[in-house]
């Protein structure tokens, strides 16, 4: 209970007021202006006090509230970014799907140029032939010499290139076939092979090598 509020019930006059004895008119008067201004402060000082615990109370219940509000908002941001996160590493997959099918291609690629291109015919050898059984093709004259081979095969799921001194798996390639070029001669300068990523059929068309030729003065 406020200060003024009890101070207020100390000056009020009792509901059944006891006889006092007589004072004079002008005594009486000026205690009943007294006890009347008395009376109205405290009234005023009442409300005050009343205004203030009511004011109180209202803040704290802003207070809770505008947590609850923020908590409430914090959490549905929370739930937005959780989506969009899980929708962005949904839409990555097949993009990181297809730098991988791009990188193996291209290391595919690369391997049988490089090793290709260590094929080389003398220019006075004119009958090469493409040797093939169980799924295995092989090249003489690999690096220059007759009884040195290059090899491709499907080692399982991956593509074997193997010759005397390197080898080489590179996985998730299917080797299909391999095709000396051109077709109608027996000198063959070049083959085709055609092998299969991810289901999808690619070609590669690598060039042997050539051994210089000293040319007469």
């Amino acid at each position: 209970m406020c200060w003024s509020t009890r101070l207020l019930r100390f000056f009020s006059p009792p509901s059944s007021p006891e006889p006092s004895p007589p004072v004079s008119e002008s005594r009486h008067s000026r205690q009943s202006v007294f006890a009347r201004m008395l009376s109205a402060w405290c009234r005023i000082a009442t409300r005050q006090c009343s205004g203030i615990y009511t004011k109180s109370r209202s803040e704290d219940g802003s207070t809770t509230l505008e947590v609850i509000a923020a908590l409430a908002i914090l959490a549905v941001i929370g739930a937005a970014s959780y989506s969009v996160t899980v929708a962005g590493l949904h839409a990555s997959e097949p993009t990181r799907r297809a730098a991988s099918y791009a990188s193996r291609l291209v290391q595919t690629d690369d391997a049988l140029r490089r090793f290709v291109g260590r094929i080389r015919i003398p220019y006075w050898v004119r009958d090469v032939t493409l040797e093939t059984g169980n799924g295995v093709y092989r090249l003489p004259y690999y690096e220059g010499t007759g009884p040195l081979t290059l090899e491709m095969a499907n080692g399982g799921d991956a593509l074997s290139i193997a010759s005397s001194s390197e080898h080489v798996t590179i996985d998730g390639v299917r080797l299909e076939s391999v095709k000396p070029l051109p077709e109608s001669s027996q000198r063959i300068r070049a083959v085709m092979v055609m092998y299969r990523i991810a289901g999808k059929e690619y070609r590669t068309i690598a060039s042997f090598g050539s051994i210089p030729v000293m040319v007469d003065d």
